[in-house]
């Protein structure tokens, strides 16, 4: 089960602590990135803010940095995408669901 301590909830960043999983959200971005530990998660958060705001170095070549980084660019299929709309829908359904059963296994206290 996750949890999310009350005191590193703020304007900043809030943790959420799963298993060996550490998750670090940025409160005003929604940006999110995890580790096994705080500061790796943070330091991967303020890699992913850095992309987020449009920062980072363009990729120039894909299929040269994909080999760098050991991944076969001749395995990745690319699906085109489907009807936004239906897409949206799916996406609404699953947070819906994910809400409902964090409830059920955290009921709100009060």
């Amino acid at each position: 089960m996750a949890t999310t301590s009350e005191n590193d909830c703020g304007d900043g960043v809030e943790f959420t602590y799963e298993a060996d999983l550490v998750t670090a959200r940025d409160v005003a971005s929604g940006v999110t990135a995890s580790g096994t530990s705080k500061p790796i998660a943070l330091s991967r958060l303020a890699d992913a803010l850095t992309l987020h705001a449009g920062g980072g170095d363009p990729i120039d070549d894909e299929k040269l940095f994909l080999d760098e980084i050991s991944v076969d660019a001749d395995a990745i299929t690319i699906k085109p995408p489907i009807d936004k709309e239906r897409l949206a829908e799916g996406y609404r359904e699953r947070a819906e669901r994910s809400r409902q059963l964090a409830e059920e296994m955290d009921p709100p206290q009060g």
